[in-house]
């Protein structure tokens, strides 16, 4: 049975939050800034990942699992004070057979580039 782009992100980001990572899907706001500070306290003191889904930016899927709004997802983090974990969550985004890209550079979104066919080749 083949996985679907779907499956695959749903399975890595329960994977992701059961290592302790607040790890959101299609976070709403008007602005990236703006979800950083109405967030702030529930986020305080904990590794976070999350991908922006406001200003009509979420993320949808077809019924066959495929990703029909983007070919690229930019995932935003505060690794620079949860290196480990973050690094972590990028490992995980691999074993669930997505493809990431991100140097561990805290100032640079991870993304995860959907592209790219299971094989390496561009789909």
């Amino acid at each position: 049975m083949t996985v679907t782009e779907q499956t695959s992100l749903r399975r890595a980001f329960a994977q992701i939050r059961k290592e302790g990572v607040v790890a959101v899907w299609n976070q709403d706001g008007c602005c990236r800034t703006c979800i950083w500070y109405d967030e702030e306290a529930a986020w305080d003191g904990k590794p976070v990942l999350w991908n922006f889904a406001g200003q009509g930016n979420r993320v949808r899927f077809d019924r066959a699992g495929k990703c029909t709004t983007h070919d690229v997802i930019y995932l935003y983090h505060n690794s620079e004070t949860f290196p480990k974990e973050l690094a972590r969550a990028v490992e995980i985004l691999g074993e669930h057979g997505l493809t990431v890209k991100w140097d561990g550079n805290p100032d640079k979104s991870i993304v995860i580039d959907l592209t790219v066919a299971d094989d390496g080749r561009h789909a």
